[in-house]
């Protein structure tokens, strides 16, 4: 059965999900985290996962966070005002949800921007005990991705921003580069500041980039699945999607970690396998 949910933050941002149960009744749920400028419904693997998870008795709920899409009409929010740090209030809420429609065992996964979101959440979050399990779609280092992209120009870009907050017009797009958060869609002056200054939280929340210490990563107890693409020019992770992968298992000894061949970032055309993945780890 799916149903249109909705939640309140704790700072009144409206957030809407799609929680899908099984027939049976069941205590175990999966939250997912989105990417950057996605939402709920468009993540195509989405509902090969949460059919897959039906199997075993596992509910799914597929969340929007304030990232959603690149801008909301009525109210603030949107990828190109997003705050990074506000991801806590975002994932508090959805957990409350969950405990308080009486689910017990919660597991909680992210992609791309999200699994940075959920590293983050497991470091720094009000309810991080209480998740169980922890998936990993296609983790990133949007940091890192964004330094590679614009070099030198980043720089420019931080002055800009910069410049605007001075002039009082943090809400201001950027326009040295329009398309300058990860190269998909404008970003506010204040924005831009709080992802990618250096030493912002993004910066330090997942930083394959350095093919070293991952400090949050390391600190998760909960028994985590990473699953990434084995396209080694997948440009999120900055260094080789292989290399990425034995870096996490490193970093963690709680880590199972999985190599997806002959697909992208998002998992096209591989739903199903990725789905059969993340139901194993949840019933082990």
């Amino acid at each position: 059965m799916e149903n249109i949910v909705k939640v309140k933050t704790s700072d009144n941002q409206i957030l809407h999900g799609l929680l899908t149960t099984p027939s049976q009744l069941t205590d175990r749920v999966m939250i997912n985290i989105h990417g950057t400028a996605s939402n709920f419904y468009i993540e195509d693997f989405l509902p090969v996962i949460a059919s897959e998870l039906e199997k075993s008795a596992v509910a799914t709920l597929a969340t929007n966070n304030r990232g959603a899409n690149a801008l909301k009409g009525w109210e603030m929010g949107g990828a190109c005002e997003e705050i990074f740090e506000e991801c806590l209030l975002d994932i508090d809420a959805w957990i409350e949800f969950a405990v308080a429609r009486g689910f017990k065992i919660i597991y909680l996964s992210g992609h791309s921007l999200g699994s940075e979101k959920v590293v983050y959440y497991m470091d720094r979050g009000q309810h991080k005990y209480k998740v169980t399990k922890v998936v990993l779609l296609g983790p990133s280092d949007s940091f890192g991705y964004e330094e590679t992209s614009y070099g030198e120009k980043l720089h420019d870009l931080l002055q800009e921003a910069q410049s605007l907050v001075d002039q009082g017009k943090p809400e201001v797009f950027l326009t040295g580069e329009w398309i300058c958060h990860g190269k998909v869609l404008p970003q506010s002056a204040k924005s831009f500041l709080n992802f990618f200054s250096p030493n912002s939280e993004l910066s330090k929340t997942l930083p394959l980039r350095h093919n070293d210490k991952l400090v949050m990563y390391s600190n998760i107890k909960s028994p985590i699945l990473v699953a990434i693409s084995d396209n080694e020019n997948d440009e999120y992770t900055v260094i080789p999607t292989n290399d990425a992968l034995q870096l996490l298992k490193q970093n963690n000894p709680v880590t199972q970690a999985v190599q997806i061949t002959r697909t992208d970032h998002c998992f096209t055309g591989k739903e199903s396998e990725l789905a059969k993945i993340v139901a194993k780890f949840l019933q082990s």
